[in-house]
């Protein structure tokens, strides 16, 4: 039997930044979190000082989109 509870972490965790030199969880409410033009290709990596330790870490952004059709408008956005 698959633990839901554990793919429920590892799916959140995997939207998470987290230092890679202290892996502490970094803040997302100050509004200086990296992020760019919806993933851009032409954006690279971009640098980020952690909150905690100062150092500072390199962030290398994956988006991924995913749609929703519908023959009407009204099942498109069911759920």
């Amino acid at each position: 039997m698959i633990d839901i509870e554990k793919m429920r972490k590892q799916f959140e965790e995997e939207r998470q930044i987290r230092c890679p030199f202290c892996q502490s969880l970094q803040t997302t409410d100050d509004g200086n979190y990296p992020m760019t033009y919806h993933g851009s290709w032409d954006s690279g990596v971009t640098e980020m000082d952690c909150y905690d330790c100062e150092k500072t870490f390199w962030i290398f952004e994956q988006v991924s989109r995913t749609y929703k059709v519908g023959r009407t408008p009204e099942e498109a956005e069911e759920r």
